[in-house]
Parts: C-alpha cells; structure tokens; sequence
C-alpha cells in the first residue's frame, strides 16, 4: 500500500508542476506578443509607431519633450509617467508608464 500511496503523490506533484510550467510559459508568451505589437499613437508631429516594452529614451527620442513627468518607487521599481498635450495645453492626451525604463502601458484619449 506504502508504494502505490507514493505513486499517487508523485503524480500530483508532477501534474502540478507541469500545470504551472504551463501557466508560467502562457503568460511569458502573452508579454512577449504584446511587446511585439505596435500601435499607431497621435503625436504633436503626426503619426508615430510604437510598442509595449519600448525604453523611455526612445518614446521621448519619437514624440519630443513631456509636458510633464512625474515618478515615484514601488519596491525596487522606479515608476515613471510622462504625459504630452496635443489638443490643448491644459489636459493631457497622451499618458506614458515606465516601469525601470520601459513602457508598461499607455492612454490616448
């Protein structure tokens, strides 16, 4: 009995494991597409492609100076937003998340 009880642990703990082996890998790959993704974001300038992952640097190398950053620590993170004017110069259309230097996400209203 002793040996057939192992047997049935030993198969829980490796469907466990390979269920979260495929969990991990899912949501690995699903980061990894949206990295990948570029969408069309409404500059001062014209039209401008970019994508989740991109440094800061280059965001504001396509669409100029902020109008205004702000940042804060979470952790170890550095959080960083930046935000640009395009319609009118009070409100913000276009908000930018860095996470340690990279886009994380964004808003164009």
């Amino acid at each position: 009995m002793k040996k057939g009880c192992l047997i049935v642990v030993f198969l829980i703990v490796a469907f466990i494991v390979y269920t979260f082996y495929v969990f991990m890998t899912a949501v690995s790959d699903s980061e990894e597409a949206s990295k990948n993704r570029w969408f069309d974001i409404q500059g001062k300038s014209g039209i401008v492609k970019m994508h989740l992952g991109m440094p800061k640097d280059s965001v504001i190398l396509l669409l100029g100076a902020p109008d205004k950053v702000w940042s804060h620590s979470s952790g170890k993170d550095i959080i960083e937003d930046i935000s640009y004017c395009i319609n009118n110069d009070k409100y913000p259309d276009l908000i930018f998340t860095f996470e340690n230097g990279e886009l994380k996400e964004f808003f164009q209203h």
